[in-house]
């Protein structure tokens, strides 16, 4: 595909990071997923955060000092029911992605390629553990490194286009965020654990929003995406 299909008529500047601003209603969120075929391993949602930062009980937003500072949290799930999992503050963002507490995505061509790398120590817990409760980070933390390529391979989507005109659309779309927009996408990589490297070889998942978000009176949400050899998606 043409990097103008995959882009979907969106203007190509919006992929790369807002690095300066002094708007504290917006705010800017990139979220990755990365699934192995074979089952085992999978990043669980590396999810970039600045701007507005509003709890769950309504509070006003408050405006970070720098735009280039990210809250940084994600999961990186192994066989045998461990997980890799972080939540930090980073500053390694700059105009062609975002970064932070050891991660850097770089936009290489909008809408059709970026890379991930990573380099720290995070967290090792289990699903057990996390089921248990909050997860204290002062725990042992392990040796990892992380090498991603994502190649889109479905034009990106903005989220609203398809939502039926519904009661408390209006609400849902506010809590998600707008604008924001998907794409997904076919993943290489590596990733290695205490000097030990297992490939990675799958799909993968991406979010922007770029604009105010509201999440006053909603605690949770979920959704899904798939992709098929064929190339179908949804």
């Amino acid at each position: 595909m043409s990097a103008d299909h995959l882009a979907s008529g969106l203007d190509p500047r919006v992929e790369f990071p807002i690095v300066g601003g002094s708007d504290a209603t917006s705010g800017e969120n990139h979220g990755f997923w990365v699934f192995d075929d074979g089952g085992e391993r999978a990043l669980l949602c590396c999810h970039f955060q600045a701007g507005e930062s509003r709890a769950p009980t309504g509070d006003e937003p408050v405006s970070p000092v720098d735009w280039r500072s990210r809250r940084v949290a994600f999961a990186f799930a192994l066989p045998g029911e461990r997980l890799l999992v972080d939540w930090a503050w980073g500053d390694t963002t700059d105009d062609r992605g975002p970064g932070g507490a050891g991660w850097k995505f770089t936009c290489e061509e909008p809408f059709v390629r970026w890379t991930g790398v990573y380099v720290g120590t995070p967290r090792l817990t289990s699903t057990s553990e996390l089921r248990a409760g909050v997860v204290d980070l002062d725990g042992p933390r392990v040796d990892v490194e992380c090498s991603l390529e994502l190649t889109m391979a479905v034009p990106a989507w903005v989220v609203g286009s398809y939502a039926e005109d519904l009661p408390n659309k209006e609400q849902g779309l506010r809590f998600v965020g707008v604008p924001k927009y998907e794409q997904s996408y076919r993943a290489r990589g590596w990733v290695a654990v205490n000097g030990e490297r297992f490939p990675l070889d799958g799909t993968g998942h991406r979010t922007h929003r770029y604009g105010p978000r509201d999440t006053t009176g909603i605690e949770t949400h979920s959704f899904q995406t798939g992709l098929f050899p064929s190339g179908r998606a949804f």
